[in-house]
């Protein structure tokens, strides 16, 4: 039960790109990679790029992803559809991570998403763990590669049943080679009606961590909810066309967790929950920052 904290174990899910290509388009008197590459072959690829232009470096925190310095924006695919994201969105994605946590209801599994603070430690909500229990026979050691996914195990060691917050805890070293990513940045600033902001998660719907471009609904206020857990936190409403567009092809579900950021890639919320699947109910910023400050 939350009330008690008890610690409760998830798995982390983690992918990692298995297509090894390199698609080059050529641009003013350089070359710019369009698609991302990170295995060893392509690294001489690497190299040549760089000697051609030294614009081109490596990122060992996008999964050794190329990037191009001073490129401010940057293509992504869902579902088929391709945008434009701001590159420091972009660079947040890897900060998101799945989690599964097992249940004792009819549903035996629930999946959200976490983002990454550091260490070794992650941010998620709360009600994820009701009515959870310990996972009896996981290892402390990697346990499952499988296309590129790795699974490992976790706790939940700090929750908050006002706030609807809590901190997961993995259970590997290194996991900030694990999570190939450095921690989210907390934004200074919350969000403003009408400003654009992005979910960046997954709900099983398409491949990996994405962000979903959204726009502020509302201020951030006291909400009414359907359940004691969250009853303290502040909300605001975000709409997104997206994913309404693709009514069919997805749905809410699983996105819970997923941090909000900014275009400066900055965490300004968590989501709490999906509404008719194109609004959201996002947890603020003041409340996030209460919670750390805390624990």
């Amino acid at each position: 039960m939350i009330g008690g904290l008890k610690p409760t174990l998830f798995n982390l899910v983690c992918g990692t790109q298995s297509k090894q290509k390199i698609n080059l388009c050529k641009l003013s008197n350089f070359l710019l990679p369009s698609v991302f590459i990170n295995n060893r072959a392509s690294r001489k690829k690497i190299k040549m790029l760089q000697s051609i232009s030294p614009n081109i470096r490596l990122n060992p925190y996008h999964n050794n992803a190329l990037s191009f310095l001073g490129k401010s924006q940057v293509m992504q695919k869902v579902f088929g559809e391709q945008f434009l994201i701001p590159k420091a969105v972009y660079d947040a994605i890897p900060c998101s991570k799945t989690i599964s946590v097992r249940k004792m209801t009819e549903k035996p599994i629930i999946n959200g998403n976490a983002v990454y603070l550091g260490g070794d430690k992650f941010l998620t909500l709360a009600h994820c763990f009701e009515d959870s229990y310990d996972y009896l026979d996981i290892r402390k050691e990697l346990l499952e590669k499988n296309n590129d996914i790795f699974t490992v195990p976790g706790k939940a060691v700090e929750l908050s049943e006002d706030l609807d917050l809590a901190i997961i805890k993995s259970q590997i070293k290194e996991t900030r080679g694990f999570a190939k990513s450095l921690p989210i940045k907390i934004a200074d600033k919350s969000p403003k009606v009408k400003d654009t902001v992005y979910i960046i998660g997954s709900n099983g719907f398409w491949e990996g961590q994405k962000a979903i471009p959204a726009t502020v609904l509302t201020e951030s206020e006291k909400f009414s909810v359907n359940s004691s857990v969250g009853h303290k936190a502040n909300y605001y409403h975000i709409k997104s066309e997206f994913p309404f567009k693709r009514n069919n092809e997805f749905s809410a579900d699983g996105l819970s967790g997923s941090p909000i950021v900014n275009k400066e890639g900055e965490l300004v919320g968590i989501l709490k929950a999906g509404r008719n699947n194109s609004e959201f109910l996002i947890i603020d910023l003041d409340t996030i920052k209460k919670f750390l400050s805390t624990h």
